[in-house]
Formats: C-alpha cells, sequence, structure tokens
C-alpha cells in the first residue's frame, strides 16, 4: 500500500495548491503530515488565504424527509465548483436560526430564543456573544410577565403576521477574526434603527447613539461607518458621539420601485465604496420578476465627497441583506469583474411572495442586465440565505 504521508513536500505543496476548499479540507484527515503542509502553505499561498464567496442557506425546500432535510445541517454553493455541499453542524439546530451577518470566514446567527452565536461552518467552533434581550431598546420581545414573546421559529414558518419581522431585522459584523484575538461585534437593530456593540469580554450589549435607521456598517482603517439613507457617519470612539463624513448624495429617482438599500464595502486596494440599489418590476415582462437597478460610488472620507464609480474593474462586489464585500478577481477565475452579486432578500416575505423563490442575481454593471444563480431553488427562502467567504484556517 503507498505510503501517502512520505510524499515529497513540492509534490504536496503544488498539488494543495490548486485545491478547492472542500477537496482540501478532506485532505486534511488523510494524515498528520498533510495536515501540518496545508497549515504552514496557508501562511504564504494566495489561493488558499482568498477563496471565492460560498452562499450559506438552511432551508428544505420542497425536500422534506429527504436526506439533505437536516435541521442540524447547512448548505454551502460554491461558486468556484458550482456545487452545493451540505455540512453538518453543531447544536442549536441551524434550520431554525437567522443568518444575521457573516464575517471573516464566520457566521453570526440567532437562534429562535434571541440567542447570539459566532459558527464557524468548516471546523464547527462556535462561541457565545451577549443575550439579545440584554439590549436597551428589544422590550417589545418580553410580555407583560416577563417572558419572551416569540421564538423565530414561528417567523421562519410564517406563523406571526408580516408585520412581526421588522422585529428580528437584525445585521451583524465583526472587526476582526475572533480566532485571532479580541474582536468587537456591532448589531444593526430594526425598527429602532440604533446600532449596538459588544465587545469580545463584554456580557451585554451596549447601544450606541442613535441618529438614523442605519442601514449598513463596516469596519474600515480600525474606525466603524454606517450609512444612513445614503449619509455616512463615523465613530472615531465607539463609546463617542457620531459625525457625519459624507452627505447623502444626489439620486435620480426611478418609479416604480418596491425598496432601497445602502450598502458600504471596501476594495482590496482599501477604497470604501457606497452601493445604492433598488429593486424594480420589470416593465417587459408580465410576470412578477423584478431586475435590480445599482450605482456605486467611490467615498472620500476626508474631504467628504462621493465619486459615481461606473467600472468596478477587475473587482466584484457581493451584496445580500447581511453582509458586502469586494474581491479581486484577478486570482479568481471563476468570479464575473464588474458584477454584483446579491441575494434578492430586499421584499417583504408576505402571502404574496409565499410560491415564490428567492433568487440569487449576478447583475452586469455596465450593461445593466442580469443573470441567476441556483435560480427558483425554494431552499433560499427561509431563512434568507447570505455570502459567507470560507476561512481554510484550521484550529491549530
Amino acid at each position: 500500500m503507498a505510503d501517502w504521508s512520505n510524499l515529497h513536500q513540492d509534490v504536496l505543496n503544488l498539488t494543495f495548491s490548486e485545491l478547492s476548499l472542500h477537496v482540501l479540507l478532506c485532505c486534511t484527515v488523510v494524515c498528520g503530515a498533510w495536515l501540518r503542509t496545508i497549515r504552514d502553505l496557508r501562511r504564504y499561498c494566495s489561493k488558499l488565504r482568498h477563496q471565492s464567496p460560498w452562499l450559506a442557506f438552511s432551508g428544505s425546500g420542497d425536500d422534506i424527509g429527504s436526506a439533505t432535510d437536516d435541521p442540524f445541517a447547512a448548505h454551502f454553493f460554491s461558486l468556484s465548483e458550482q456545487k452545493v455541499y451540505t455540512i453538518p453542524l453543531p447544536e442549536p439546530p441551524i434550520r431554525y436560526c437567522l443568518f444575521v451577518g457573516s464575517s471573516h470566514g464566520w457566521l453570526i446567527t440567532i437562534d429562535e430564543w434571541f440567542k447570539i452565536r459566532l459558527l464557524n461552518p468548516i471546523n464547527g467552533a462556535q462561541i457565545n456573544i451577549p443575550f439579545i434581550l440584554t439590549l436597551d431598546h428589544i422590550v417589545p420581545f418580553r410580555d407583560p410577565w416577563g417572558h419572551i414573546r416569540g421564538a423565530i421559529n414561528n417567523i421562519l414558518h410564517n406563523q406571526h403576521p408580516v408585520e412581526e419581522i421588522p422585529k428580528v431585522n437584525f445585521k451583524a459584523m465583526l472587526s476582526s477574526d475572533p480566532s485571532q484575538g479580541d474582536y468587537i461585534v456591532t448589531l444593526i437593530h430594526c425598527p429602532y434603527g440604533g446600532i449596538s456593540f459588544a465587545r469580545s469580554s463584554d456580557n451585554k450589549w451596549t447601544t450606541m447613539s442613535l441618529p438614523g435607521l442605519y442601514d449598513d456598517t463596516i469596519f474600515y482603517r480600525d474606525q466603524l461607518y454606517a450609512t444612513f439613507d445614503g449619509r455616512v457617519d463615523i465613530w472615531d470612539d465607539l463609546n463617542q458621539e457620531w459625525k457625519t463624513v459624507v452627505p447623502q448624495p444626489e439620486l435620480v429617482d426611478i418609479y416604480p420601485f418596491h425598496i432601497s438599500f445602502w450598502s458600504l464595502v471596501h476594495t482590496p486596494s482599501c477604497d470604501l465604496l457606497h452601493v445604492w440599489g433598488k429593486i424594480i418590476p420589470m416593465v417587459e415582462h408580465n410576470d412578477d420578476i423584478e431586475t435590480p437597478l445599482m450605482i456605486v460610488y467611490r467615498l472620500d472620507i476626508h474631504n467628504g465627497t462621493s465619486v459615481q464609480v461606473k467600472n468596478l474593474g477587475e473587482y466584484a462586489i457581493f451584496l445580500c441583506n447581511n453582509q458586502s464585500l469586494c474581491l479581486s478577481c484577478k486570482d479568481l477565475p471563476e468570479l464575473k469583474p464588474n458584477h454584483i452579486y446579491f441575494t434578492n432578500d430586499f421584499w417583504w416575505w408576505n402571502d404574496h411572495h409565499r410560491e415564490k423563490c428567492r433568487d440569487v442575481i449576478v447583475y452586469d454593471l455596465e450593461n445593466n442586465t442580469f443573470s441567476y444563480i441556483l435560480h427558483s431553488d425554494a431552499r433560499l427562502n427561509m431563512p434568507p440565505p447570505i455570502w459567507i467567504t470560507p476561512s481554510p484556517l484550521l484550529n491549530d
């Protein structure tokens, strides 16, 4: 029998650097020598440090009772392989959790009793962060006797009216990789529109000033930025007041539209981009298909200005209701430069859309056209999917 552990180091390095993340992870369990090689290789191989995003989703769709209908497993669509992987995850059941963010290879989840956790889907590691009911303003979740009013599980399965949904509209962001040391979690919570934060050593959330209904936040050059109706605010210190650094840009309104949104994203070259989007009905069709319109701005924080960017060059942007990122396509040929990938989860989930499958759209910024990923896959419906850049960094 061949002794795979004695393969020449150069052969292993060359082979491992060409493998997909899923296959690479399988190789780590072959033997200790392969695991050590992969851990060493990740430090200087750009392909191992920069992966194309996976789309994470945990809905069962119409396959109830099938092998993939496991409440303890999530699905991950790999753009590079055009394949869906089902990965088992630890308790609590991921089926009954919402993805409220993803950063640095970690998913940020909230379970049916409003407990928030950080979850690394690659190695199953979990980190508890402060209970959501320690937030200063989240009072509607309790009844007059102090009991939790309802569970996210009920909302996922449409047991609450649609007006209940905004009460669990959270969006979270990490300042840094939790596996590398101290970190901060920020949380946008609606309908109040405020931002709260918790450091890794905190046992409760601290609510910041509430100047508006924020759409998105981002940690950029060690400072927190947030966007509100197109305006960009900054906190030099999370315990201090905010200040506005870029006013709301002028936009040409387009009618009719369903909903608009703002996202903040920084490029690999450290530019800060501001993305505005609307979901607009396609007038040339008689069905209920919707097509996006998006405008990208480059922000100049020092001068308080924004300039429209009509071509992203080598970059691609990934958007969803809980995560925004920008990647270079040079080392990721499976991605389309000057395109925006986003999950169409900006419409209300109600009876009108109950039979409609959520779409994942690839938008061509130059031609204002789009195509689909996993079109009409019912597993994307509820809970909404989220982009995650999987980290091949394993526990040392």
